[in-house]
């Protein structure tokens, strides 16, 4: 008889605890279920006093400039050079080409005689030629001997002197001779305007 209470006991127990735990499940099942839950502090921001927020607001937005595209470089041209021109030199009024003069005989220079007069020169070397009388012909050697002489427009010989010497008062002597026996020389032409005309007359032995 106890046999039989004590298990009927333990039977009702058990029975008990079973429907115990099943209620149990059951209203954990039906309760909702809720997102988790995060704590966040809020930090306010700072104050923006109103001129510094009026000049962002009226600050302009710079327009964008358009790239300016360079415009393609000219080919350089080369400057070609010029031409030279040669100088154009004074016509000298000495040494004007006369037939039949012996060889190294010329004016150097003649003080104010134009080309156009030059030809006046000519007729002074042909009436100097005429008493030159050269003392070394013949010689293996150079010398030169230059007179200075002076003509009025008459043609008259006014002086002669040695300008330039020769080394040798043979030859030099020679040289100043010819010009004085010359004398008288053809009257200036119309169109030299000199009242007096210098010469510088050279005399010349070329091996």
């Amino acid at each position: 008889m106890k046999r039989e209470f004590s298990i009927s006991l333990s039977f009702h127990l058990l029975l008990f605890l079973t429907v115990i735990f099943f209620a149990r499940v059951l209203n954990l099942a039906s309760q909702p279920s809720y997102p988790a839950v995060y704590q966040v502090n809020l930090v306010s921001l700072p104050q923006v006093s109103g001129s510094e927020g009026q000049d962002m607001e009226s600050a302009p937005v710079p327009e964008a400039k358009p790239s300016a595209q360079k415009e393609p470089a000219a080919p350089k041209v080369k400057p070609q050079p010029k031409a030279k021109t040669p100088d154009k030199k004074p016509k000298s009024a000495g040494g004007p080409v006369v037939p039949n003069l012996p060889q190294g005989m010329k004016v150097l220079a003649a003080e104010g005689v134009s080309p156009e007069g030059s030809y006046y020169l000519g007729m002074i070397l042909t009436k100097i030629s005429q008493h030159w009388r050269n003392p070394y012909q013949g010689e293996k050697q150079v010398i030169r001997s230059t007179i200075y002489f002076k003509i009025d427009r008459q043609g008259n010989l006014l002086e002669a002197n040695l300008e330039k010497s020769s080394g040798d008062a043979l030859f030099d002597q020679a040289a100043i001779r010819a010009v004085y026996q010359a004398k008288t020389f053809p009257p200036f032409p119309q169109e030299m305007k000199v009242s007096v005309l210098g010469v510088h007359f050279e005399f010349e032995y070329v091996k």
